[in-house]
């Protein structure tokens, strides 16, 4: 009997990020010698014991002892044939990317130093081996290298560390014997939290990634573990690696695009002042029916030219390209400078950024790289807020998820039956986020108690919710002052990505009630065709576009259709870009809250 796919399903199922690590450490063992000529079958782990997963290793042949083989390994898998899709999971499952032979090498990482303190001086090296040769450094992560790619430059970015010398030039990798040691000189400096990213990149597409933050072997406090795997998906555009402290960005663009293989572009700095402060004023005009449209459109426009003027003109150059359609923005917890608000001035063409091109941002220095591509959605946990708001998006989930979508609405009840246990796979809340006094503030609830910040992930037993790898929605409505933004260390988008959250969608700024819930009917029925990072930019284009039945007069009218342009640029995305979810119902129509 020929079968398209074979689903395994076998006893034990995974719970952790590290359990993942070591299963595709033993895969990798398994199938070393069966990476030949063309590969026919992928092999896509099943994580966490739910529908969520990860390109792991293509192969180019079956054995008829593999069902045996995987059994052993504990956990769940699907193998794929040359053939259609499958009909596995709810609504249109993820298509498999079309990849060439990929050559699997370790990256072994090693630091020496006569003393892990400040003002101490150490060596950091780098080798890419072979998967038969023994590793000898302190931590070890994966890469997977294109056939005829072209040398590796490897990108080092680090926290609490200065690098001192030189960067070593691109490394050519050999089929038969490891590269040499590529050596960094590295200062310790006085830092909390502490880490090292290890990049590798070839041809202009990022294939290997390591993090460094347990430095405990060293003498150092321990952190969370290093990194031990890295999976290929399909890049972005443009990945951009910012390092504002240092006034640089890394920029790398696929062969086909741009064709740029880890370029600095210095010169980025912030503006004067800080652009919450910036925008506030603005933010307020938008919902005051005495503003002139005109006006505040103009305003907006003149803050996002001044953000422009913070970006080096060969970056600007770059996101004026046709080509350049989505970006990955890789940086450090507290950047917090919105690209989705820069304004390009042109006399024929234009626009702001975060009008055309989907953004997906990560942090650098967490462990989970951004790599999950498949989510089914099933249950979901559905946190309520005081605002208004909260009831249409309620009816929203509802509709979309029937029985399985349940509603929150107490501190209490989020930490007992969410964050301790690990059922729910889309957390979204609709409501204010917003600082009570010095004790108190955060997602505030319905019944008038508040989410903090503290509540997420911090200790082991309410650390159950992210062995789901969760979808998380914040859908913060507010006044017109900017609450502590998503973007930084002590904020939720932060904590979720910490917590193993697949993907984190929020605002860098706040929106009203009605444009919250017309954003999440928009989303979700984009997010049931497209991936994520499509789906993203195509509900924000609806959003800016749509029109609602509020306002007495034009000028009303007009200030409520700004208000809408403004707030689809405020939602900014933490994922893969090319996540893609299943789970969704169709929606049989958009029902535009006015």
């Amino acid at each position: 009997m020929s079968l398209e796919w074979i689903a395994l399903t076998v006893v034990g199922l995974l719970v952790s990020h590290t359990s993942a690590a070591l299963l595709g450490s033993t895969i990798k063992d398994f199938f070393r010698n069966r990476l030949q000529k063309k590969p026919t079958v992928v092999l896509r782990s099943k994580i966490g014991g739910r529908d969520t997963f990860k390109f792991d290793h293509w192969v180019s042949d079956l054995p008829h002892d593999l069902a045996k083989q995987l059994e052993t390994l504990g956990t769940d898998f699907l193998i794929k044939k040359d053939g259609p899709d499958p009909d596995l999971l709810d609504g249109a499952p993820p298509k498999a990317p079309v990849v060439p032979k990929l050559k699997p090498r370790t990256i072994d990482a090693n630091f020496v130093t006569e003393k892990f303190e400040p003002g101490a001086v150490g060596t950091l090296t780098i080798t890419i081996r072979l998967p038969t040769s023994a590793v000898k450094g302190k931590w070890q992560g994966q890469a997977l290298l294109q056939p005829d790619g072209g040398a590796i430059d490897v990108i080092l970015e680090t926290q609490g560390f200065t690098l001192v010398s030189e960067r070593p030039p691109p490394v050519e990798v050999s089929d038969e014997r490891d590269t040499p040691p590529m050596a960094f000189e590295l200062r310790i400096e006085e830092s909390n939290p502490r880490w090292i990213h290890v990049l590798l990149v070839q041809g202009g597409s990022p294939v290997g990634e390591l993090t460094i933050n347990d430095f405990s072997q060293l003498g150092a406090d321990a952190a969370h573990r290093a990194s031990t795997d890295f999976r290929p998906s399909s890049e972005a555009d443009l990945t951009l690696v910012i390092r504002s402290t240092d006034g640089r960005i890394e920029v790398s663009s696929p062969r086909g695009r741009a064709s740029l293989d880890h370029v600095t572009i210095s010169g980025f700095r912030y503006p004067q002042m800080p652009f919450r402060k910036l925008l506030a004023g603005r933010l307020k005009d938008l919902y005051d029916s005495k503003s002139n449209p005109e006006d505040t459109e103009r305003e907006m426009k003149l803050v996002g030219a001044e953000l422009a003027g913070c970006l080096p003109p060969d970056l600007i150059k770059l996101l004026r390209r046709d080509d350049i359609k989505s970006i990955m923005l890789r940086h450090e917890e507290d950047f917090d400078f919105p690209l989705e608000l820069v304004f390009l001035d042109d006399a024929k063409d234009p626009f702001f950024i975060g009008d055309r091109i989907a953004i997906c941002r990560w942090f650098l220095g967490v462990t989970n790289p951004p790599d999950i591509v498949a989510k089914k959605l099933a249950r979901v946990a559905f946190l309520k807020g005081t605002d208004a708001a909260f009831a249409a998006d309620e009816r929203l989930l509802q509709g979309l998820f029937g029985q399985q979508a349940e509603t929150f609405g107490a501190r209490g009840e989020v930490v007992e039956k969410i964050f301790k246990t690990a059922n729910f796979d889309l957390i979204h809340f609709t409501g204010h986020c917003r600082q009570k006094d010095d004790t108190q503030g955060g997602l505030e609830l319905a019944d008038g108690s508040f989410l903090r910040l503290g509540d997420v992930g911090q200790l082991e037993a309410e650390r159950k919710f992210a062995a789901s790898y969760p979808f998380v929605l914040l859908n913060a409505c507010a006044s017109a002052t900017p609450f502590l933004g998503l973007t930084q260390r002590d904020s939720f988008g932060h904590r979720f990505v910490m917590s193993q959250a697949c993907a984190v969608v929020g605002t860098l700024w706040p929106v009203s009630g009605p444009i919250a819930n017309d954003f999440a009917q928009r989303f979700y029925a984009a997010l049931s065709a497209e991936t994520i990072g499509r789906a993203l930019l195509t509900a924000k284009k609806a959003l800016a576009d749509g029109t609602d039945a509020g306002g007495a007069d034009e000028r009303q009218k007009a200030l409520r259709k700004l208000a809408r342009q403004v707030a689809a640029r405020s939602y900014c995305l933490f994922a893969n870009p090319d996540l893609r979810v299943s789970g969704l119902k169709q929606l049989e129509k958009i029902n535009v809250v006015s």
